[in-house]
């Protein structure tokens, strides 16, 4: 009804966010924006220590976590707390740096909380479930369970917007799924970080050199 009002689009249903955001703003009140900050403030903490292990210098390790640092410290802003996609990257980076082969558990959980805030998360639990594939057949079958559980979530949150628009006068949307490519990876990487003063070439050119350093990486901190 919000977004009725407000003449913004209420079909399809893809264009009505999942409520976790709204609940989580509505029950926290006034300590919604400050839980947030603590939650990238962990996420910072924790990816330094797993830089810590990874950086073959000093300089990299600092380099690396002023970088992550800076690029989740624009949640701290009060109005990107009801931003889903705030949330979403907050749990992602957690999720992710807290991963361990023997202990998995609480990186899929942080994971499924992503993908609650914001559906199009799911992508990085496809990812970690194809990369546990060649591991461990349990930990496969976790993450498999908070892809399925996140697609039945999705499924009746789908349901449930199509009906709410039901019988009402609706806006739709003129649609904004489309496909750009690498050149619309390199803007959503540049735009969304601390490189966003940068020219395009120097995104183009430092996401190459992440991706080979993100699959490059060896030993027991590999993912």
């Amino acid at each position: 009804e919000e977004q009725r009002v407000a003449g913004y689009p209420t079909s399809p249903p893809v264009v009505i966010r999942t409520p976790l955001t709204t609940w989580v703003v509505a029950v926290l009140g006034p300590a919604a924006p400050w839980v947030l900050r603590s939650l990238i403030l962990i996420t910072a903490i924790c990816a330094m220590i797993r830089f810590e292990h990874i950086a073959k210098s000093r300089a990299e390790w600092i380099l690396a976590s002023f970088l992550v640092a800076g690029s989740l410290g624009v949640f701290a802003h009060p109005r990107a707390v009801v931003l889903a996609e705030a949330w979403a990257c907050c749990l992602i980076v957690l999720s992710l740096v807290i991963y361990r082969k023997d202990r998995y558990l609480p990186a899929v959980i942080l994971g499924f909380l992503a993908v609650s805030f914001r559906e199009i998360a799911i992508p990085y639990l496809a990812v970690m479930f194809l990369c546990s594939l060649r591991r461990s057949r349990k930990e496969s079958l976790a993450w498999g369970l908070a892809i399925a559980l996140s697609l039945g979530l999705y499924a009746a949150h789908w349901i449930a917007a199509d009906r709410a628009a039901e019988g009402a006068t609706s806006v739709a949307s003129p649609g904004w799924l489309w496909f750009g490519g690498w050149p619309y990876v390199v803007d959503t990487f540049g735009f969304s970080s601390l490189l966003r003063p940068l020219p395009y070439e120097a995104w183009v050119f430092l996401l190459a050199l992440a991706i080979f350093g993100w699959v490059g990486t060896q030993g027991e901190y590999r993912v």
